[in-house]
């Protein structure tokens, strides 16, 4: 064998070593960003092929390494080294939980097994096998979660039984469960501020919903001295609502509103609804149950149990006289006459609609209204949830956690208030809509096409029919613009001509990095 030739292996070599590392831990990060769940990341793997693109120099560098000989080695070491540029940003964004820690080692054994058969009993020179192996790398990761299920398995039970014997030590524990299509977040920040007026409050921060989550966070931070727990509960399926209830025993329940959310695994509305209500069955006897009545598909449900309804129409609870300028402020009114002016730091009236919600719970829990309405100007939205930041440069709206057609249309209606600025929006589009996807954006677009003075979206998909939308309502094409990334996006907002305006831009939704 000649110099170069050893050369040329040793580089394929080092190549489908970096390649693997480096793909095994961006394909963890898509399955981590996919809850660990095998059906989600089988329907992400085969319906964003794009995003499989990670293997497709492994590919290359496998034909490579087989059809050109020596110089296919080079070439292929060369192409697999270029891959890794596939997994930028992945070492950082990935969590090293446990879980992930246990994967990786599984996932380089499995990987050494698949190399060494392929050269030991297909008669693959070791280089070339490991460069086609890295091909397999997807698959390999989740063949590994299959085979670290018993160890997940057990450390899941037993920190599941762990948070549930730390719960059980304060039985004065007041859990209130918050659950809904959207709105749960925020209903969870404003719940506990006010609760906070009384109580010891313990709160999940951000959008900590998940089962393990909580579990999490109640073997880290629960206390005796505790005397409320507000839980958020997130669900992509039906029964994940009732697997928190089972672990937190919720006293009281609030359900924010039941929609078109992550029906690409929920499929149908009534799933959602039935999920969402799993929270309301699971209450305590005794407990209250708070629901949106401006929410139809709630109203429909003909809950059996005792239940409050708040909202800005006719429910037990309500808002009435309701200004924006642009925050909101209006008079709540309660089931027994009782009412009182409140004024707050808040955009949106999908946030009196929350608020409202809050005061009702909290006034069952004993804070006094008058309490409430001193302390409602210090209330804050939740991050990246209609926050307003005045800046030299323009007034920016940052809506990026919203993900759903209500609340995209009610932050549109929020910059429409900003008469004398030039109105801008920038986002990516809405996600996991299942068939209705399209539909939603195409509103979306056509909405925007009638408020805004520049729109810039982020990606191909699915901005393309809001883009469409915009042009159906007349929008004018040299201030559509249509960019690859966030930073692109601010680069045309840098220049976007505001015709010596002050600039408000709105930035709706977040592009998910799995898309």
């Amino acid at each position: 064998m000649s110099w170069f030739e050893i050369v040329s292996l040793a580089f394929l070599a080092v190549g489908a070593l970096v390649f693997t590392a480096a793909a095994t831990i961006w394909h963890l990060y898509m399955f981590q960003l996919n809850h660990y769940i095998h059906a989600d990341h089988w329907r992400w793997m085969f319906h964003n092929l794009r995003n499989l693109r990670s293997v497709i120099p492994a590919l290359i560098a496998g034909a490579l390494a087989v059809r050109l000989g020596r110089y296919g080695a080079l070439a292929a070491g060369a192409a697999l080294l270029l891959g890794v540029l596939t997994a930028r940003g992945a070492f950082r964004k990935l969590k090293y939980t446990r879980r992930v820690k246990y994967l990786i080692a599984t996932s380089v054994v499995v990987e050494a097994v698949v190399v060494w058969i392929m050269v030991d009993g297909c008669y693959w020179n070791w280089p070339e096998a490991a460069a086609l192996g890295c091909a397999l790398i997807p698959w390999i990761v989740m063949l590994s979660d299959w085979l670290d299920w018993p160890i997940e398995h057990g450390y899941r039970a037993y920190y599941i039984r762990d948070a549930k014997k730390l719960l059980a030590r304060n039985p004065d524990l007041i859990v209130v469960g918050v659950t809904g299509s959207y709105g749960k977040t925020s209903m969870k920040y404003f719940l506990s501020s006010l609760l906070g007026l009384k109580y010891n409050v313990l709160m999940p921060p951000g959008s900590c919903n998940t089962p393990m989550g909580i579990v999490k966070f109640v073997r880290e931070n629960i206390t005796l001295a505790h005397e409320v727990f507000v839980c958020e509960m997130g669900a992509r399926r039906v029964g994940e609502i009732k697997e928190i209830c089972d672990l937190v025993d919720p006293r009281h329940a609030v359900i924010t509103a039941v929609g078109e959310q992550h029906l690409e695994t929920f499929k149908t509305l009534e799933n959602v609804r039935r999920t969402k209500f799993e929270l309301a069955e699971a209450a305590q006897p005794g407990g209250m149950v708070f629901l949106n009545g401006d929410n139809a598909a709630i109203r429909e449900y003909g809950l059996k149990r005792e239940h409050l309804y708040y909202g800005i129409g006719e429910n037990d609870w309500r808002a009435e006289e309701v200004e924006e300028t642009p925050f909101v402020s209006f008079t709540v009114r309660g089931p027994a006459g009782e009412s009182a002016r409140i004024a707050t730091k808040l955009l949106g009236r999908h946030n009196v609609l929350n608020l409202v919600g809050a005061i009702a719970v909290a006034h069952h829990l004993g804070v006094p209204l008058d309490a409430i309405a001193a302390h409602a100007p210090k209330i804050q939205a939740p991050s990246k949830r209609l926050t307003l930041a005045e800046l030299p440069e323009g007034t920016y709206i940052d809506d990026a956690f919203n993900s759903n057609p209500e609340g995209c249309l009610e932050a549109l209606h929020i910059l429409s208030l900003f008469k004398d600025c030039c109105r801008i929006l920038i986002t990516p589009g809405m996600f996991e809509l299942g068939a209705k996807q399209y539909e939603y954006n195409r509103d979306f677009g056509e909405a925007a096409g009638k408020v805004c003075d520049g729109i810039i979206l982020i990606g191909e998909e699915p901005s393309r029919p809001i883009a469409e939308g915009a042009r159906a309502a007349g929008f004018p094409e040299d201030k559509l613009f249509v960019v690859r990334d966030l930073a692109a996006a601010k680069e045309i907002l840098a220049k976007f001509d505001a015709g010596g305006r002050r600039k408000a831009v709105l930035f709706e939704n977040n592009l998910p990095d799995n898309h």
